[in-house]
């Protein structure tokens, strides 16, 4: 299903889809900087009670059992740190890039879009794998539904760190 809507929009849309749809799963606790939060509670306590949260809400609304369950957080898992040294590569290119604007050589330029190109492919290999696995465990109706409660948590998510920008300076929320 994902697949053929690559196929039938192209690189752009895969690309979208690449960075929008797991940027929740990666842990709140690598995403932000700075000190514990206040009241003692340290933000791996606040990523462990909101997987805990999520890992409940997606067996009752997909209607699964707790093996599926696992089975589904165990494919995510898997995929996690590929996908966090991809997020880590796409900082290291906007940290790089930043403020330089037209002060690029031609040269420098066709480098970074290059890179830029490639880490979107790769996320997108990512992203591919990950639906291969994640069909093997639930139904195209369930997978849509868990890409989609993935989703509306990375917001929730982001909307909690106060409208954090992305990669350059777009927006999160």
């Amino acid at each position: 299903m994902i697949t053929t809507t690559i196929r039938r929009h192209g690189l752009a849309l895969a690309a979208t889809l690449a960075f929008a749809l797991p940027v929740c799963t990666a842990p709140v606790a690598a995403q932000q900087v700075g000190p514990p939060q206040r009241g003692g509670i340290d933000r791996a306590q606040i990523e462990q009670r909101i997987m805990a949260q999520f890992r409940t809400l997606v067996g009752t609304e997909l209607g699964i059992d707790s093996a599926t369950t696992d089975a589904v957080f165990g494919v995510v898992a898997e995929m996690q740190e590929e996908r966090r040294a991809l997020q880590m590569r796409e900082l290291a290119l906007d940290r790089r890039l930043r403020g330089t604007g037209v002060f690029l050589s031609d040269e420098q330029s066709a480098e970074a879009l290059d890179e830029f190109i490639a880490i979107k492919r790769e996320e997108l290999r990512l992203l591919e794998a990950e639906h291969v696995r994640l069909g093997e465990v639930l139904e195209p109706p369930q997978l849509l539904r868990f890409y989609s409660l993935r989703e509306e948590m990375g917001e929730r998510i982001r909307r909690l760190r106060g409208g954090e920008r992305g990669p350059r300076g777009a927006p999160y929320g």
